[in-house]
């Protein structure tokens, strides 16, 4: 199972589908512009048909 990378910047809020984004397996930075946080989310599907989600989110306030 490959490994993908992927930097998504938001300027609103923290909305996003990761069904929609996800094929294999992700690890997504997510950096806000409006609040100085960094969150990396570790996903990774148990199940591709399904598209089941596991995620853990990190965040480090002020990174």
């Amino acid at each position: 199972m490959s490994k993908i990378s992927l930097k998504v910047i938001f300027s609103n809020h923290l909305n996003t589908n990761i069904r929609k984004i996800a094929s294999t397996g992700l690890d997504i930075q997510i950096f806000t512009s409006s609040e100085e946080q960094k969150i990396q989310k570790k996903c990774s599907i148990q199940d591709a048909l399904l598209q089941v989600i596991t995620c853990t989110f990190y965040a480090s306030i002020g990174f």
